[in-house]
């Protein structure tokens, strides 16, 4: 689902309830801004076709963390697999997180502490991006 993305090549959803109710799993890649602050909240999880996986690699605050509780709670959300959580840049982190105290105590939940897409692929990448720009800015 990308309301700002038409392609004819793959299906697309109309909504997020849609999108929600036609898939097992699903995998969330987006910016946080004002329009995605709390996307994922009780009415999206509501529409789930239960039991789903869901998995965030956006920024924590993207879910409504204790509509998400509730979703694992109750089933409707088998597990999720998340890179981030909310407030995480806040001193007390990740104590507050309903999410984090949840994890602590049942194994349907993953956290990754931003290390998600930590691969030797991706620092091989990362590493010539850096060599290149500092080539580029040394030949300026």
């Amino acid at each position: 689902f990308d309301p700002y993305v038409k392609d004819e090549k793959y299906h697309q959803c109309s909504t997020l309830e849609e999108l929600f109710e036609s898939n097992d799993i699903i995998s969330i890649h987006v910016r946080l801004t004002s329009e995605t602050l709390e996307l994922i909240g009780e009415p999206e999880l509501r529409a789930i076709k239960a039991p789903v996986i869901l998995i965030n690699t956006s920024r924590g605050e993207i879910l409504n963390e204790n509509a998400v509780l509730n979703g694992l709670q109750s089933g409707s959300i088998r597990s999720l697999g998340t890179d981030v959580l909310s407030g995480e840049h806040e001193s007390a982190f990740p104590v507050k997180s309903p999410l984090f105290q949840y994890y602590m105590d049942n194994n349907n939940v993953v956290i990754t502490p931003h290390i998600g897409g930590a691969c030797t692929d991706a620092w091989m990448v990362s590493e010539e991006i850096v060599i290149d720009k500092i080539i580029n800015l040394l030949e300026a």
